[in-house]
């Protein structure tokens, strides 16, 4: 089983935006070392704790500290862009760092209405536009050279694998429609049955008899020593998230005795932090190991992308290292 790295880049309480970045380094170094197969960057605009809206740059830079993993954007919000313009920065990346980038792709905002209005005013005419956009990124990428007036140059040796995120059975319905391998992000929806994904695979076998079928379940999750100590550090993600739901959004990621305080202020938050935590996958490496062989088994996944949200940046690298140590086992 192959296990993989979502970041979404949060900015934790007391530290720097640059931190932030410093931090994305430092565990994709890490990872390279550990052996996890791929290092994702989420793309996210003025949304509040989340500092990249760039992760083609962050790829460049964390390509030039790491010699093995792949890199990838998860994912690029295409309705946003030009498919041109994003064939040739991807073929860039390619050209600097051969067989070892993916380009995600997704139709989600990725920021406010505002946000949203300010970096493409057309925004939900070329939502509905997606299959179509997908289609011409995939010309230049997979055929560069199908209009020897149109190339997006420089063309790499090895071609960006191209993938769909998403969590809904449209998403899941495009990617296997396509033929292209699929991202079903499970940390957005953790209560609910993976059904997008089955309808995935079923649609994808019938549809592409001569390709091989590859998938990723990405998912919230939070290893340490106890479980004990894994729910204490997930208080910060739920605490975010709980402020999130009734629009009380947080520019940081709270330290833990930030939110301590915050529920021995109000002894009914921590009610609801507990259902907050019940969404992701946390425990000792043993339960999370458990855990992931069950989500494997019962839904055929091969590789795991996990997205750990935690204040401490060595508690964060250390539920990384816990979970790749007892999944090798």
């Amino acid at each position: 089983m192959k296990l993989s790295i979502l970041d979404q880049m949060p900015l934790a309480e007391g530290r720097t935006r640059s931190d932030a970045y410093e931090e994305a380094k430092q565990l994709a170094t890490f990872a390279d070392l550990l052996g996890y197969h791929r290092y994702w960057v989420a793309e996210h605009h003025h949304l509040a704790g989340l500092v990249c809206p760039s992760p083609e740059v962050m790829l460049a830079f964390l390509g030039a500290h790491t010699k093995n993993i792949r890199l990838g954007a998860g994912a690029i919000l295409l309705p946003h862009y030009k498919p041109y313009k994003v064939a040739e920065t991807f073929h860039v990346l390619a050209t600097l760092f051969p067989g070892r980038i993916d380009l995600g792709l997704a139709r989600s905002p990725g920021g406010s209405a505002e946000v949203t209005n300010a970096l493409n005013d057309q925004f939900l005419k070329k939502v509905y536009a997606y299959p179509s956009l997908v289609d011409q990124l995939l010309q230049y990428i997979q055929n560069p050279k199908f209009d020897s007036k149109v190339i997006a140059e420089p063309v790499p040796t090895v071609a960006p694998d191209v993938w769909l995120l998403g969590s809904s059975e449209k998403s899941a319905q495009l990617a296997a429609s396509k033929g292209l391998p699929y991202t079903y992000g499970h940390f957005r929806n953790p209560n609910i049955p993976m059904e997008p994904l089955n309808q995935y695979v079923q649609q994808f076998q019938n549809k592409n008899e001569d390709k091989k079928l590859k998938s990723i379940v990405a998912l919230s999750c939070i290893c340490a020593d106890t479980t004990e100590k894994a729910r204490e550090l997930g208080l910060s993600e739920a605490y975010r998230s709980h402020l999130a739901s009734i629009g009380k959004e947080t520019e940081y990621l709270p330290a833990v005795e930030t939110v301590k305080k915050e529920m021995q202020a109000d002894p009914k938050l921590a009610v609801q932090l507990k259902g907050k935590l019940e969404k992701a996958l946390i425990g000792s490496p043993a339960d999370v190991k458990r855990k992931l062989i069950q989500l494997a088994v019962s839904y055929q996944i091969d590789e795991f992308m996990l997205l750990t949200n935690v204040h401490s940046f060595e508690e964060r690298r250390l539920s990384y290292k816990l979970i790749f140590d007892e999944m090798a086992k």
